[in-house]
């Protein structure tokens, strides 16, 4: 693997590790509570984080790579920023109308965690065969954000991601009526 793909995995694999021990660490009753009757519970919380890291490397292992320009390469810097700045911060928005990454609920603590292993499984094999001349190619379409390369999609769009639902974790535990 690429050292920086590989610097920037073990990130994102502690990152995970945060989160999800994080979930460990509830009850059942706990993971499955909703603070109000149209919010997220902690495991639809982790179910939409696996959706879209899922859905994120369908993407960058089945569309074509495409050279970018100086300015685009200008362009996606200024929007990934943006993209990461928002996600780090407490401000929260609907989930993109993207099939799959609202959650139902259906999958239990157990599904989820084997089914998350399995994804970053799937992504440590394709960033271990990553090749470093396409690292400033396009590899990725963000739904509101744009086009951005491999290291803006793990840095600036995933990685991001998770800690942004780690604040919504705390908040869900937070909440005056979280079980005890």
């Amino acid at each position: 693997m690429i050292p920086a793909l590989a610097q920037r995995f073990e990130q994102f694999e502690q990152l995970r590790t945060e989160f999800w021990d994080d979930i460990a660490a509830s009850s059942p009753e706990q993971r499955l509570f909703k603070p109000k009757p149209d919010a997220w519970s902690m495991l639809q919380v982790a179910q939409h984080i696996i959706a879209a890291e899922e859905a994120t490397l369908l993407f960058v292992s089945t569309r074509q790579r495409i050279k970018s320009s100086f300015w685009g390469r200008w362009h996606s810097r200024i929007r990934s920023f943006g993209l990461k700045l928002f996600l780090l911060s407490p401000l929260k928005a609907k989930a993109p109308n993207v099939p799959g990454l609202v959650p139902d609920g259906s999958k239990s603590y157990e599904q989820l965690s084997n089914h998350w292993d399995a994804v970053r499984e799937q992504w440590r094999q394709f960033l271990t065969n990553f090749e470093a001349e396409h690292l400033e190619d396009v590899v990725f379409k963000h739904p509101i954000a744009g086009k951005f390369n491999l290291l803006q999609t793990i840095d600036d769009f995933m990685a991001p991601h998770i800690s942004h639902h780690l604040q919504q974790l705390q908040r869900i535990k937070a909440s005056p009526d979280f079980p005890s």
